[in-house]
């Protein structure tokens, strides 16, 4: 059934190349992966805002004995400055109090809640991982508005075009942006990153 549903969609062929000739090696894998990130960005989701002009981090909340002293959890505010200006958006980290690296997600989060019935906190402590989260809605909202939040710096009162970044690329964008804080941290396990949500 499922395979009868994709070959009406008319989808491409993953590791057969623009051209129609089939990838054969990681290099053409490479090159064939940008065009497919292109198409996306093109097509469906938008392109990237530009990188940030400067980007910090202030800890605003912080418990060192969080989930009975088996975590360290801080409450953050990242401001992502962009030519139009400056937003701030809250995130929380979470993770383990033991010496060593943690593998980490990031959660792009329903509620501005830890714990949270999406996200058991304790739990994913227990099996040895950190986590990063913030809710979608700090970024900027869900609707057709592009002139909240992250969005307003973003547009700074343009209009959007076809391949403007929508909403998901915002939130992929503000993801992208916690991920500088917890790669910058001695605890990250760098090599072992997701986002969720």
């Amino acid at each position: 059934m499922i395979s009868e549903l994709l070959s009406k969609r008319n989808l491409p062929e993953l590791l057969v190349a623009s051209d129609g000739g089939a990838i054969k090696n990681t290099d053409e894998w490479e090159k064939h992966r940008e065009y497919l990130k292109d198409l996306l960005c093109r097509e469906e989701y938008g392109y990237m805002p530009p990188s940030p002009l400067s980007l910090t981090f202030e800890t605003i909340e912080e418990n060192k004995r969080y989930c009975a002293s088996k975590a360290i959890y801080k409450k953050i505010n990242a401001t992502v400055t962009l030519p139009a200006g400056s937003f701030t958006f809250p995130f929380y980290y979470v993770y383990p109090a033991g010496e060593g690296k943690y593998r980490t997600v990031i959660h792009i989060n329903f509620r501005d809640c830890v714990p949270d019935m999406y996200m058991p906190t304790e739990e994913i402590i227990d099996n040895g991982l950190a986590i990063a989260s913030f809710c979608y809605t700090d970024v900027t909202s869900d609707d057709g508005d592009f002139t909240n939040g992250l969005a307003a710096i973003v547009y700074d009162g343009s209009e959007r075009t076809d391949n403007s970044c929508g909403k998901i690329m915002l939130w992929a964008y503000a993801a992208m942006r916690v991920a500088d804080y917890v790669l910058a941290q001695p605890q990250t396990d760098a090599a072992h990153l997701c986002v969720a949500g």
